[in-house]
């Protein structure tokens, strides 16, 4: 009973500490990735290209990495980009998605599948792991490293050259104004990917801290691949 109690308990404690208002920019963040990631599974689930683990967590990420790209691009292209919009594309596209499930032209995925195999990869990768201590000591170290240079980036701010005067400030600018100017400046001729995945970490806080960890899927992706 106290167990349950205590349950109980910290449940509360979670729901009130994220309905407070300092914690509302992070459910929201959450919820578009929510939401990218639902309609990037259902989606791939209907491709059947592969049954590997890598290959797919490197598709799942491929296709929402995609939505979130083009579903910022097109909009802002014509001058309407903003949160309350990007959210609500976000959930039209789960939306087509489902109505293409419904009318039977896709199919959901067996859950209960997808968590079968979600436990396979974990025992394997304890398997590996167990296989390979000294492997995995060095990829934990790694890690903390890794994990405490982006720590102290993220709580500073931004100093790099093509952080200032590139990736974030076309972010910013692109947040500010709703607007993705179709004609390239000259100094700006790199593609619109990765300004929009910044863009996407901006929009919920205004502020560049969760927009400085938005490389690190890709950093993932690499390894992965």
């Amino acid at each position: 009973m106290k167990k349950k109690i205590g349950v109980y308990l910290g449940i509360l404690l979670v729901i009130g500490t994220f309905i407070s208002p300092p914690f509302h920019g992070y459910l929201l963040f959450f919820f578009m990735n929510g939401l990218v990631l639902v309609n990037a599974v259902i989606i791939y689930h209907n491709l059947g290209i592969s049954s590997r683990y890598l290959d797919d967590i490197l598709g799942i990420s491929v296709i929402a990495l995609s939505q979130i790209t083009v579903t910022q691009l097109y909009p802002g292209l014509f001058g309407y980009l903003s949160l309350t919009q990007v959210v609500l594309t976000q959930m039209g596209c789960l939306g087509l998605t489902l109505i293409a499930v419904w009318i039977r032209w896709m199919r959901l995925p067996d859950w209960q599948a997808c968590l079968t195999r979600g436990q396979m990869a974990i025992q394997e990768a304890t398997g590996v792991c167990s296989s390979h201590v000294v492997g995995v000591i060095a990829c934990v170290v790694t890690g903390f490293a890794f994990v405490f240079v982006f720590a102290v980036s993220a709580l500073n701010p931004p100093i790099g050259i093509d952080g200032i005067c590139f990736h974030l400030m076309q972010a910013v600018y692109w947040l500010q104004t709703g607007y993705i100017p179709i004609k390239l400046e000259v100094a700006f001729a790199y593609p619109h990917g990765n300004p929009l995945v910044y863009l996407w970490g901006l929009y919920p806080f205004h502020h560049d801290f969760i927009a400085r960890f938005t490389q690190i899927p890709f950093i993932l992706l690499g390894v992965f691949a």
